[in-house]
């Protein structure tokens, strides 16, 4: 296991930075589906964007529902 060195003076705690470095790297809040698959370490986030941002999504929903 490798040696992990910290500055005393660093802002954020050891827990906070282990919780940053685990969430989702995309662009999460403009994505139209986010999936997650595992947890911890070998987690993997997939992120899809149906419209590329300039189209409107289409409309999957039945007409007259």
């Amino acid at each position: 296991m490798a040696h992990l060195k910290l500055c005393g003076d660093h802002p954020s705690s050891m827990e906070a930075r282990v919780n940053k470095r685990l969430q989702n790297s995309g662009d999460a809040k403009h994505a139209d589906v986010v999936v997650k698959n595992g947890d911890g370490a070998r987690r993997t986030f997939t992120n899809i964007h149906h419209s590329a941002n300039h189209l409107a999504p289409r409309d999957v929903r039945k007409k007259g529902a």
